[in-house]
C-alpha cells in the first residue's frame, strides 16, 4: 500500500486511494470485543485475540474499508449478533482512525 500510495493515479488520487478491502466479521469481532491498545486482551488482561494493528496503516491508505457483518452459515448467512453491531464497527473506526490520521498520502496531495 505504500508504493501504491506513492504512485500518482491518472484518474486524481494515489492508486491506493482506489483500492477497497472487505473487513471478514473474525477481524470486525476482535477488534469490538478485545480491550487494551491492540484490542487484543481479554478481561483478564491476557492477550486472546489476534492484534490487527500492523495491519491498519495500510488499510488506512486505502480508497474504502468495508466491514463485513455476517458470518457464513451453511449456505446461507448469518448477520453477527446485536453486541457485535453495536462495537464492532465503532470500535473498528475508532482504531482505523488513529493511522488514518498518520497516514501520509503522498501522491494524493501532489
Amino acid at each position: 500500500m505504500e508504493i501504491l500510495d506513492a504512485t500518482p493515479s491518472p484518474y486524481g488520487g494515489s492508486y491506493a486511494s482506489r483500492v477497497h478491502f472487505y473487513i471478514a466479521p473474525a477481524f470486525v469481532t476482535a477488534v469490538g470485543y478485545g480491550l487494551g491498545p491492540g484490542h487484543n486482551l481479554g478481561r483478564d488482561g491476557v492477550a486472546r485475540r489476534t492484534t490487527w494493528l500492523k495491519v491498519m496503516p495500510g488499510l488506512a491508505r486505502a480508497g474504502g474499508v468495508w466491514l463485513e457483518m455476517y458470518r457464513p452459515v451453511g449456505g446461507s448467512a448469518l448477520a453477527l449478533e446485536k453486541q457485535a453491531w453495536k462495537i464492532g464497527p465503532r470500535d473498528f473506526v475508532q482504531l482505523y482512525m488513529r493511522h488514518q490520521d498518520s497516514a501520509p498520502t503522498s501522491a494524493s496531495s501532489t
